[in-house]
């Protein structure tokens, strides 16, 4: 079984090249594959592993930085005959999501709406 975590958040990265060079890292030393974008407004992250151990273990580590301190992570499984990914790529790109102009969801994020005004 193949066991695949994705993950995301907007936050500040000064530094996108230094951040693809740490998950990489990572995702080399807990033998992940996947998918990771990264861009000065953040990161989006889809990765897989045979053991949901080594995702675990790759996570303690990614949360060393506290940027990145209690991501919401949402797990699902594969059969093991169909790899959901057959190797890694970790990108730096402009954006995460292509918006279309100069937007940092960060620095001005949308309006919080409760439960029952969003379903009025």
């Amino acid at each position: 079984m193949s066991n695949v975590v994705t993950f995301y958040r907007f936050v500040a990265v000064p530094k996108p090249d230094v951040l693809r060079h740490r998950i990489t890292s990572l995702c080399e030393k807990y033998a992940l594959v996947g998918t990771v974008l990264i861009a000065p407004e953040g990161f989006n992250a889809t990765l897989a592993a045979n053991s949901r151990r080594s995702l675990e273990d790759f996570i303690v580590d990614f949360e060393a930085d506290l940027r990145f301190k209690d991501l919401n992570y949402k797990w699902s499984s594969s059969r093991a005959d169909n790899a959901v990914f057959h190797r890694l790529k970790v990108r730096v790109r402009p954006e995460i999501v292509s918006f279309g102009r100069t937007y940092q969801p960060s620095k001005a994020p949308g309006r919080r709406v409760d439960a029952e005004a969003w379903n009025a």
